[in-house]
């Protein structure tokens, strides 16, 4: 376990393992169930009070009856708990995995996104992998996000990655960087910042080319950020997103907000997991550390498995390669990076090539094409995890 400067906040978020999910929604939906409980009891006993006292009205209830009877009063839908220990959101329940999924025809997962990717890729990575039946391939870039086009342009990626790679699922991780894109002004006709209809046809123009072909996405947004303008900048860009996802069908936003933040939702550099306190965030209050990508590779990994049935399909003793795609770059272990504000800038025209589709169920899958380059061993990977050799990190600071 990698050990990064001590936090700074005072206190950790007790959390559990199997437990990722309880965020600030399951926290508020368990809230408003038991508030609804109480109410329903309390107009329970004024119901049979008020019987009693009328003379002669007998009401009798079963065990359930105290929750059922008062729901027809209420003003609203009644609240609901998510069933899933991971936090997502979609409009439509995932497309079900090609199967059966071997050694020699494994799922093919595309793990891409800014510097956090490094670490998701090699957290979910290394699980998937391990699996035998999920060949990972992962690529990350400093710095980058969907409102700079014009240092990394994440569309003309993905039309180049898309045809080569052929994945079956894509994960993509961002948001952080794109933390400076919300602007006051200008504004719309409407009077609405205007920065809101521009990242939202960014985020579109993306889920447009990640899911051509009939691929699924997982879209991983923003983690919970220590400085407070960066904070409140990744939640209005992370909200965008997250209303662009429910849109789009067979597409999930997955919070890492809420699967690392505090109970109160605040920043924490350590939770508690199986009782034992871990640190998970690295000491510039952006990055993850090593076991922080483990913990959101797990969560993310425990999501692929209910629409894939991965650990029911893994081949005991059988390991996919883990690959790193060429050129793709990463912070430091222990870097203090913070990236610099990224003026907002005209959304990227999707890739005019169609990337291959899927491959139907019961026939072979093609290959994925490695790297051209020798991979090498990565340093903070298994020994079955390779890499082709990594580009020059950017000379801007990191992120």
């Amino acid at each position: 376990m990698t050990q990064q400067e001590p936090p700074s906040e005072p206190g950790t978020a007790p959390r559990h393992r199997h437990g990722l999910g309880r965020g600030r929604a399951t926290r508020r939906a368990e809230r408003r169930d038991r508030n609804w409980r109480i109410v329903a009891w309390v107009a329970l006993g004024f119901v049979v009070f008020a019987g009693a006292a009328a003379g002669g009205v007998v009401l009798f209830v079963g065990d359930d009856a105290a929750s059922s009877a008062p729901a027809a009063k209420r003003s609203g839908p009644p609240p609901t708990t998510p069933t899933t220990s991971v936090p997502t959101s979609s409009t439509a329940p995932g497309r079900p995995c090609r199967a059966p999924l071997t050694t020699d025809a494994p799922l093919r997962l595309w793990i891409a996104g800014d510097s956090i990717a490094w670490s998701v890729g090699n957290g979910l990575g290394r699980r998937a992998a391990g699996t035998g039946v999920v060949a990972p391939v992962y690529e990350s870039r400093v710095s980058s996000g969907l409102s700079t086009p014009g240092f990394f342009d994440w569309a003309r990626r993905a039309g180049e990655e898309l045809p080569r790679l052929n994945p079956e699922i894509v994960v993509f991780v961002m948001g952080t960087n794109d933390w400076a894109a919300p602007q006051a002004t200008p504004v719309d006709t409407t009077g609405q910042p205007a920065w809101k209809a521009g990242y939202a046809k960014q985020v579109q123009a993306m889920v447009d080319t990640l899911t051509s072909g009939g691929r699924s996405l997982y879209w991983v947004g923003p983690p919970v950020l220590r400085e407070a303008k960066q904070e409140a900048g990744s939640r209005a860009v992370a909200q965008v997103i997250e209303d662009v996802v429910a849109k789009n069908p067979n597409v999930e936003f997955i919070d890492m907000h809420d699967l690392l933040d505090a109970d109160d939702g605040s920043y924490t550099a350590v939770i508690e997991v199986d009782g034992k306190k871990v640190q998970v965030r690295a000491g510039d209050g952006v990055h993850l550390t090593p076991d922080g990508g483990d913990l959101v590779g797990d969560a993310i990994f425990a999501a692929l498995d209910a629409r894939c049935r991965l650990k029911a399909q893994a081949v005991t003793g059988a390991r996919q390669p883990l690959v790193e795609t060429k050129g793709s770059t990463s912070v430091p272990a222990g870097g203090t990076a913070t990236a610099p504000p990224q003026p907002t800038t005209p959304a990227a025209a999707p890739p005019t090539t169609t990337p291959a589709g899927t491959t139907p169920a019961g026939t072979t899958p093609a290959a994925t094409s490695p790297p051209t380059t020798p991979p090498t061993v990565a340093p903070t990977a298994p020994a079955t995890t390779t890499t082709a050799s990594p580009g020059t990190p950017p000379t801007t600071t990191p992120k």
